[in-house]
């Protein structure tokens, strides 16, 4: 006897899963819409999720952040929000965030974000250590720069690239920075 499908027979699992993975990745991404390659189908945007304070209290509001990729003696710059950052220094142009309570997210090189006018690429983390500088804003004006720096560790992701993390092991990344 042939099985005929009912609508209200439950779905298969493959497609649950399916369906329980585009809304993961349309909550963490923010967007439905694939991400730009850079190379070899490497997404060229970075997720990045922070926590600020001001006056011991979690912030809530529109923040204003600016990002650098630095050198592990943060004397360097390799990358940043506006590509105006110099010697580890503050970029000049902020990129405004919603912050509630305290919790913000973004995708570094999104060039679509206000104050995001450069995309990642894969020579900013070519060699050595690298750490992620950010400064936060709650009007614009007066940027603190949040610490400590953020140690950016490989992630899953990248390990599917040969010779991408050495050695094929995930490294902790660091606690979330306060004011």
């Amino acid at each position: 006897m042939d099985s005929i499908h009912h609508p209200k027979q439950r779905r298969p699992y493959f497609e649950w899963v399916l369906i329980v993975f585009l809304v993961l990745f349309t909550v963490q991404t923010g967007q439905a819409a694939p991400q730009r390659p850079a190379v070899s189908g490497t997404p060229s945007m970075v997720s990045y999720q922070g926590q600020v304070s001001v006056s011991g209290q979690p912030y809530t509001g529109i923040g204003f952040f600016k990002f650098a990729v630095v050198d592990g003696a943060g004397t360097a710059t390799y990358w940043s929000n506006d590509g105006k950052s110099t010697g580890a220094g503050e970029p000049l142009a902020g990129v405004p965030l919603d912050v509630q309570k305290g919790l913000f997210s973004v995708l570094l090189g999104d060039t679509s974000l206000a104050g995001m006018t450069q995309p990642l690429s894969a020579d900013v983390f070519s060699s050595g250590e690298r750490y992620l500088r950010v400064w936060f804003s709650a009007t614009l004006n007066n940027y603190t720069q949040l610490s400590p720096d953020q140690r950016i560790a490989s992630v899953p992701y990248a390990l599917g690239r040969p010779g991408s993390c050495p050695g094929g092991q995930l490294r902790p990344a660091g606690r979330a920075a306060r004011l």
